[in-house]
């Protein structure tokens, strides 16, 4: 039996870590792309969330003496405080208002606040649970790893609600 010479192991690991290598950086970079769009979407989702939870709260808005459900900015602002961190711009939520059981947008867009129509407080004390606040914000995630992927749509959806005219009871 014939000994290898520490040269030609020597050339023998750099091949065998040559042929590794692209296998090890497309892991490393796909754990990275993952736990990217994970955290986007967790920011996206909490951004809703928040959102939602802002408009659907009794009380005025600090702004300009709207109720929370009235203050489209204010709700915005809620989301975008979370949604920010996965590069959500302004332009990318929606908030609207539909009523008990329905969750889909109205035909027109709702998205700028020229277009923006609320019910009002009369509207929904007459009616208590029967309006929702409803938030929709949509991202396309790309990778910064050098991969050509295509770009992932990620969006959350979150509805709540209104509460209003809420009587409390001591016990």
């Amino acid at each position: 039996m014939r000994k290898k010479s520490k040269k030609q192991s020597l050339g023998q690991a750099t091949v065998e870590f040559a042929l590794i290598l692209p296998i090890l950086l497309v892991v490393i970079f796909g754990i990275f792309e993952v736990s990217r769009a994970i955290f986007s979407y967790s920011m996206i989702y909490a951004g809703a969330r928040e959102g939602v939870r802002f408009g659907a709260s009794v009380g005025d808005s600090d702004a300009d003496g709207l109720l929370n459900f009235q203050d489209y900015d204010a709700i915005k602002a809620e989301v975008m405080r979370f949604a920010r961190f996965a590069g959500v711009e302004p332009g990318q939520v929606c908030v609207y208002f539909a009523t008990a059981g329905v969750y889909a947008p109205p035909a027109t867009t709702v998205c700028t606040g020229s277009e923006f129509t609320y019910p009002t407080k009369e509207d929904v004390d007459t009616s208590f649970g029967d309006y929702r606040v409803v938030v929709y914000v949509e991202q396309f995630f790309d990778t910064v790893a050098p991969v050509p992927l295509p770009q992932i749509r990620l969006f959350a959806f979150n509805a709540r609600t209104i509460g209003s005219n809420i009587p409390v009871t001591p016990q």
